[in-house]
């Protein structure tokens, strides 16, 4: 008995030597969760402001770094896409930018806007503010550089964004991402230039509307090679992690290659993920993630309280109202009927629109649609009206106002609001200066003074109205546009929940936010 006691012990120690390094090996791996799941190395909450309805209260959600987040840049993270766009959400100023990446243990921390300047200003245009920090990835003892590019707080910036150039990748994206390409250099040169040299550095990088299409052109650039300094490196693919969001067309068809590593992550309800348009023959690089894709039928069959399209109509109501309920909910099978489908037949007089599209598309990737294609064809053969037919026409006739009255807007954003106001006010007196292009741009630019709006050259603001008033004048020879503004944009805007508004609030962080959760 003592022998078998004996041997029964030598045996168990045995096992348990065997068993000791690969339980070591597995807590090691799994840090020490026994449910085989890893922990995280670095961790952080993040609010998102729920702009899209301001009395819905902040989203929270937690941004969470573990040991293998960096292993392979090529297989989707789901928690490195969280992650990602709470770091672009936390980009809105400098300061709390870097808290963040203090929070998930990053350093060597530097940010600027253009190649030098102050991150927090807002009033370059043509200009981009990014942020820039390293960690150590535990995982391979390799370098992790974020490239946080600022996609939120900014004002004239904007302006880049239909600055297309008649040919070539877009051009306010492609000279936002040649500033952060040559600040990232410049910073690998001063901290980590060994470790550069022997290709030991990864990348993360992301951005969050504009700042998506400039990080979706900054990969391009990264991946190929855009001078010899980088060609030389070879870059690895499975070094540089790209998770973009709300991402516009940016690059040429030739220069849209599908990298497996760049994640665009866009929904087909926001109108600026199809901007610029792909007539324009402008794309996105590496792989589009779809966020959000809903069909008005899948409420007409459902088995519940949506089973009946009556039913359906009841449900109707500002999606930004379930938006929380939906973030507290979404891990159960719950559908939001008014958060992505159009039903509006009517708008503020109860004039039934015949015209317009909305009771025969589905979805808001079809509204969108069919705005775009109403905006190629408006426009006629006069040099001096707004044109959209191409992107030559766009960039000859219509850049410049647009980006006239965005500057003009971005500068002076409250007292527009005091001046939309007056106009509101005085409609009988806005069609009684209708009938002449000088006597409608003087009323419009006499408003504008009396609201304040800082106007530093007349005859210049004169002229960009007079383009808007024969583009635009239903008494004017261009019928396309005013039939667009008064017969589809008009009514969208002066319904109570307006399909307007709706296509404009899928666009917001905290519904990307919430749409990204309820994928996974």
């Amino acid at each position: 008995m003592k022998r078998f006691i004996k041997h029964s012990l030598a045996g168990i120690c045995v096992f348990l030597l065997i068993l000791f390094p690969l339980f070591f090996t597995a807590c090691s791996m799994n840090g020490d969760d026994s449910s085989g799941k890893e922990k995280p190395t670095a961790s952080t909450k993040v609010d998102f402001p729920s702009k899209a309805d301001p009395d819905g209260g902040d989203i929270t959600t937690e941004a969470n770094i573990y040991p293998s987040t960096f292993a392979d840049a090529c297989a989707y993270n789901e928690t490195l896409a969280v992650a990602s766009l709470c770091l672009a959400e936390e980009g809105s100023n400098k300061k709390q930018l870097g808290e963040f990446f203090n929070d998930i243990t990053f350093d060597t921390y530097e940010a600027y806007n253009g190649a030098d300047g102050d991150y927090d200003r807002q009033d370059i245009a043509d200009s981009i503010s990014y942020g820039l920090a390293h960690k150590l990835d535990p995982y391979d003892n390799n370098h992790i550089i974020a490239v946080a590019i600022r996609g939120v707080s900014y004002s004239a910036e904007w302006v880049s964004n239909f600055n297309l150039g008649e040919s070539g990748d877009h051009h306010g994206f492609s000279n936002a991402a040649k500033i952060v390409y040559d600040g990232l250099k410049k910073y690998i040169n001063a901290h980590y230039s060994e470790e550069y040299k022997n290709k030991k550095i990864k990348l993360w990088i992301t951005g969050y509307s504009r700042s998506a299409a400039v990080a979706n052109v900054l990969s391009y650039y990264i991946l190929t090679g855009l001078d010899s300094e980088y060609a030389k490196l070879d870059i690895d693919q499975t070094k540089v992690f790209t998770y973009t969001f709300a991402t516009p067309r940016s690059l040429i068809k030739e220069h849209a290659i599908a990298y497996p590593n760049v994640f665009n992550h866009v929904s087909k309800a926001d109108m600026v993920t199809y901007i610029a348009p792909e007539a324009y023959g402008l794309y996105r690089c590496g792989t589009d993630k779809i966020l959000f894709d809903c069909d008005k039928s899948k409420y007409i069959t459902k088995k519940d309280a949506q089973a009946k399209y009556d039913d359906y109509i009841k449900y109707q109501v500002s999606y930004t109202s379930v938006v929380d309920k939906w973030l507290k909910e979404f891990n159960s099978e719950i559908d939001l009927p008014d958060f992505c489908v159009h039903t509006l037949k009517e708008y503020k007089d109860n004039r039934v629109v015949a015209e317009f599209p909305g009771s025969e598309y589905k979805t808001e990737q079809e509204c969108i649609e069919f705005f775009i294609r109403k905006l190629l064809e408006a426009g006629n053969d006069k040099t001096d009206q707004l044109s959209f037919k191409s992107r030559e026409e766009f960039v000859k006739r219509s850049q410049e106002t647009i980006s006239y009255f965005i500057q003009l807007y971005m500068s002076n954003s409250s007292q527009f609001s005091i001046f939309m106001a007056k106009l509101k006010d005085n409609m009988f007196g806005i069609i009684g200066v209708m009938g002449s292009q000088d006597s409608f741009t003087n009323y419009i630019v006499g408003k504008m003074e009396e609201s304040g709006i800082q106007i530093r050259d007349k005859d210049i603001l004169k002229k960009h109205i007079g383009i808007l008033y024969d583009s635009a004048n239903p008494t004017s020879t261009t019928g396309s546009l005013s039939q667009i503004v008064l017969t589809y944009a008009l009514p969208m805007m002066l319904s109570g929940n307006t399909d307007l508004q709706r296509i404009i609030k899928q666009h917001y962080p905290e519904v990307t936010l919430v749409t990204l959760l309820k994928s996974f």
